[in-house]
């Protein structure tokens, strides 16, 4: 899985330097969808658990005798209800049910492949409060996002955050331009 989502990130680099590329071919599309579909049945297969003995199989039942009839309240032996997935099995049936969520960057190059972007925006506020504990007053943390949040604009934007640090301090703050 993690070959194919490489390869697809590959080819989607390759048509995003294209001018005019905003998603991949159908054709290659559906030959990667057919992939990702046969590499999550394989390995479900493969992690399923084996089935529970049917109840055809069991042996019958024992003969009540008057013992169990006194102590209604006894405890049967054994689990009941579904059985423990393994994190590999659980991990196999979210990639199935998130397809289009996983494969997302292929049909909209507005999707990035990662979210490492957005963990990097939170990083420093992590840090600020592992340092000081926590933001004195709520005001104080509202500007620390705010310059934050800021920053994180003007380098998105691949703009000197020092220079727009000091052109914000003069009244000429950047603003990005809106596409939506």
């Amino acid at each position: 899985m993690k070959n194919l989502l490489l390869e697809i990130k590959e080819e989607v680099d390759t048509e995003k330097a294209k001018p005019g590329g905003v998603c991949l071919k159908a054709a290659s599309i559906n030959k990667f969808e057919n992939r990702y579909d046969t590499i999550i049945e394989q390995a479900i297969k493969i992690e399923r658990p084996s089935p529970s003995p049917s109840p055809t199989t069991l042996p019958p039942p024992a003969p009540l005798n008057n013992s169990d009839l006194q102590l209604p309240n006894k405890k049967k032996s054994g689990r009941q209800g579904r059985e423990k997935k393994s994190k590999a099995l659980n991990l196999l049936t979210r990639l199935k049910d998130h397809k289009d969520k996983v494969l997302a960057f292929m049909h909209d190059f507005k999707v990035p492949f990662d979210n490492n972007q957005g963990e990097r925006d939170i990083r420093m506020i992590k840090l600020q409060q592992k340092i000081s504990g926590s933001f004195r007053t709520k005001q104080g943390a509202e500007f620390f996002c705010r310059i934050r949040s800021y920053i994180s604009t003007v380098r998105k934007n691949g703009i000197n955050v020092f220079c727009a640090i000091n052109d914000a301090i003069r009244g000429q703050p950047f603003i990005p331009n809106s596409t939506a």
